[in-house]
């Protein structure tokens, strides 16, 4: 529900990425997935603006070193 309202205070259309240490712990694989989904979607006026954002999960662990 919190990445959700994170994507409306930024208007992260371009997509909402979940990495670093709590990202083995994010749910990928159904039903974990719909659940996380239908919490991130439920936004009341905002749920239609939200269905069409992107969620990924980046699970490279040496993502710090690639970035430098």
């Amino acid at each position: 529900s919190e990445a959700g309202n994170v994507a409306l205070t930024y208007v992260a259309t371009g997509g909402v990425y979940g990495a670093g240490g709590n990202a083995p712990d994010l749910p990928v694989h159904a039903p974990q997935a719909a659940a996380f989904r239908a919490a991130f979607d439920g936004k009341g006026r905002f749920s239609d603006l939200l269905s069409k954002v992107p969620v990924a999960v980046v699970t490279t662990g040496d993502l710090g070193l690639l970035g430098a």
